[in-house]
Parts: C-alpha cells; structure tokens; sequence
C-alpha cells in the first residue's frame, strides 16, 4: 500500500536516514518490492550536518538490485533520499498506514491497476462497471 503525494504527477517517497561510513560511502537498502513499481527512479539527497564546512553529495549508483550507494566528501554525513512511481492510488482517508497488507482469498491474482502490468482489465480487484 502506498500514500502518493498530491500534484500533477504521482510521486513515491521513501525516506529514512543513512550515515556514511570512514571513506564517506554508504548503501542505502530498498524494500523488495520497490523495482517492480519504480520506473525512471530519481534520489534526492538532503544532508544533515552540524559542522561548518559545505558537504558535497552524490549517488553513485541509481537505485539497482535493491540498492543504491552515496557518496559524500566528508564522513559520518546523515542523509534522507526519494524516487518516483508508476502508478498512483487515490484517496486515502485512514490515520493508520500501513505500507504492506495481505490481500483477501478473492484479490489474490489481481491488481488495482492491471493495465500497469500489460494485464486486461478482468484481472483489476475493483469490478468494471457494466460487466460481471
């Protein structure tokens, strides 16, 4: 399940401190599902630091195989990240979210969106109007 931001297009955040280590790098670990509803990822870094000197960051690599790595030109830099998604869920009135939930004995198989997937519309959880 996710909570998509609102704007024009859908935006997927996944944020979460990381801290380089003694040669300023650092891997960032992604959820297991995130390749398959990430397309065209972009990371946006935010540095926390105290001290006074300016610190430089990068990615070193995009988001691949369930990770990607920073860099910084100082070490022990805390850093938060995001990416963009695919598809987007509307409406959300709940103050309980939950990231992952099971799906009941009849949506298994089937898909909020399934022509995100190349699926025909037979296999979405919510009933097309019209049609059984």
């Amino acid at each position: 399940m996710h909570y998509s931001a609102e704007g024009p297009e859908p935006l997927n955040v996944y944020q979460g401190p990381v801290r380089t280590d003694e040669r300023g790098f650092a891997t960032v670990e992604l959820p297991d599902y995130y390749e398959s509803i990430n397309i065209e990822p972009t990371v946006q870094l935010t540095v926390v630091d105290d001290g006074e000197e300016f610190v430089l960051a990068k990615v070193v690599n995009r988001p691949k195989n369930g990770s990607f790595v920073i860099r910084t030109n100082h070490l022990a830099v805390r850093s938060t990240g995001e990416s963009k998604r695919k598809g987007m869920i509307v409406g959300c009135n709940s103050t309980e979210l939950r990231v992952e939930i099971d799906k009941s004995d009849n949506e298994k198989g089937k898909y909020q969106r399934p022509e995100l997937y190349g699926l025909p519309a037979e296999r979405s959880i919510m009933p097309v109007k019209g049609k059984k």
